[in-house]
């Protein structure tokens, strides 16, 4: 029994760990770009800078939720770089994402292999 809980353990730990590390390789010139991604950063950045969530062309932010803008802008007004927060947010995010799958998956299925 003990045996099979370690077992578990070193499964979660090693399938939350994979992905982290796969962001960490496909980010290492830093974090890819989009229209979406490019307004997310550029309200980010003002936000860090005048507390605004301002895009690159000048317009307020009213196309998408500010709440990533807003997490990032912190991260950045804590010194961090644009890229540096935005790979931080992702690595994050897909950790909590695998945890938190498993958890779920624990509550809802009888058995503790599946």
């Amino acid at each position: 029994m003990i045996a099979s809980d370690m077992r578990r353990k070193v499964a979660l730990v090693g399938l939350v760990v994979y992905p982290a590390v796969m962001i960490a390789i496909a980010t290492a010139n830093g974090p890819g770009i989009s229209v979406d991604s490019v307004s997310y950063a550029a309200a980010a950045t003002s936000f860090a800078d005048t507390g605004r969530f301002v895009t690159y062309d000048g317009t307020d932010l009213t196309l998408f939720p500010p709440g990533l803008p807003a997490f990032l802008g912190v991260l950045i007004a804590t010194g961090l770089s644009l890229s540096t927060a935005a790979v931080l947010v992702n690595v994050v995010a897909v950790c909590v994402t695998v945890a938190a799958s498993y958890f779920l998956a624990r509550q809802v299925l009888v058995s503790p292999g599946w």
